[in-house]
């Protein structure tokens, strides 16, 4: 074997490692990583007397998808597009692999992505010692995806990180 051969070798293992790190990072990423969005608009979502704050890019068709589910269920919805949807991803101490394109306040609770209304009742009912609640990234069985299926997984938040089953929902 030449040392060209070895050469092209070497090159083509490194380019596929490269492209799948980047691949990892990329699909690991709330869908609206980097978006820069126009003006921003302050609303709020009232659930129970409770004031809640619902974080989105306005270039996000789902998260209107989801904000019009919250209202078909009785809920006034109201939203805050923001510049950079990871900046309250930090400020709440979300983790990436609990994540999604959008992040709701409910008093002291995050609801992070498209968690269904008997999740958030349920929270807002019990009031749990945790932080709050995810349906990571964006199933396209979640409210606001279009579709129905399987039983909807949402988990706790809490420290950081994503914790237990908090409910499944069948949808």
């Amino acid at each position: 074997m030449n040392m060209k051969n070895i050469y092209y070798g070497v090159g083509a293992l490194a380019l596929l490692i490269v492209g799948v790190l980047i691949g990892g990072v990329l699909f690991n990423q709330p869908a609206t990583t980097g978006l820069a969005v126009g003006s921003q608009n302050a609303d709020t979502l009232e659930l129970g007397g409770e004031s809640v704050k619902v974080f989105h890019s306005s270039t996000c068709g789902c998260c209107s998808m989801y904000m019009s589910y919250l209202r078909d269920n009785g809920f006034g919805v109201d939203s805050e597009s923001v510049a950079n949807i990871n900046t309250i991803k930090e400020q709440y101490n979300i983790p990436v692999n609990g994540s999604s394109c959008h992040t709701t306040i409910v008093g002291n609770y995050v609801v992070e992505g498209h968690v269904p209304v008997q999740a958030i009742k349920k929270l807002l009912d019990e009031q749990p010692a945790i932080d709050g609640i995810t349906v990571p990234g964006m199933p396209r069985n979640s409210p606001g995806m279009g579709g129905n299926g399987d039983g909807l997984i949402v988990y706790t938040l809490n420290n950081g990180a994503v914790g237990d089953v908090f409910m499944v929902v069948d949808l």
